[in-house]
């Protein structure tokens, strides 16, 4: 984001490594991952950069096939498409949790087994009620006491994702690690390590599915983009 000062990243490393909206506006490409940002206990529009993230989302509606949203960024799309509003929990939703196959013939969870493991790491929900009255969206996963967790549109062009199945086996010991050591009262991520001891090694019960999302969603991408993107402007 051209509008954001990067805290943790070198302003060298984002100018050899990275582009800004304006350099790539007149490109076309066959996919997009919008990540999470630590800004969820904030309203959407007291985010710095929120309105050039409106506006390369809206871009990528003509620029772009297939657009992923995780945690964060799937919040922020349902609200910007959908006005589905988010809500703060009472207490933060940290571990790793259950969650049920409950569309097994859809090509973006091919694979999955009917009850899979999510890491999760979030202040926040979206009202799911909402979500529920809106046609042009499918539910692929939930959990009875947490939600859904992977949704689509009807046309597979948008996925969003609330979890983590992206997370490498320590990135929650390292949050929970980080909040211990700043002194913050923050539980032990529910699931995560043996007998809820943190000196062990934490479980890694999520990897295969990881991998399946994404490699499913490279496949669907793979399948059915356009030869001519140019013509994304004739579809949504």
């Amino acid at each position: 984001m051209s509008s954001h000062q990067s805290k943790n990243t070198p302003t060298s490393h984002l100018q050899k490594f990275y582009k800004t909206h304006d350099e790539v506006k007149d490109d076309y490409f066959d996919g997009m991952i919008v990540t999470g940002a630590p800004v969820e206990k904030f309203n959407f529009e007291q985010v710095g950069y929120i309105d050039e993230l409106k506006k390369v989302t809206d871009w990528a509606q003509t620029h772009v096939f297939s657009r992923f949203y995780i945690c964060w960024g799937a919040q922020f799309a349902l609200n910007h498409y959908y006005n589905i509003e988010k809500y703060t929990l009472s207490e933060k939703l940290f571990g790793v949790f259950d969650y049920q196959n409950i569309k097994p013939e859809h090509p973006y969870i091919r694979g999955f087994d009917d009850i899979y493991q999510v890491p999760q790491s979030r202040h926040t929900k979206i009202d799911y009620d909402a979500l529920n009255d809106i046609p042009d969206l499918e539910v692929l996963t939930s959990n009875k006491e947490y939600g859904p967790d992977i949704i689509t549109s009807k046309n597979q062009r948008d996925l969003f994702i609330f979890g983590h199945l992206e997370y490498d086996r320590e990135t929650l010991k390292a949050e929970y690690d980080r909040d211990a050591g700043s002194g913050m009262d923050t539980a032990v991520p529910f699931n995560y390590y043996p007998d809820d001891n943190p000196a062990e090694n934490p479980k890694f019960q999520w990897r295969s599915h990881g991998h399946l999302l994404f490699n499913n969603w490279l496949n669907e991408t793979y399948q059915n983009t356009l030869y001519d993107l140019t013509k994304l402007h004739e579809q949504k």
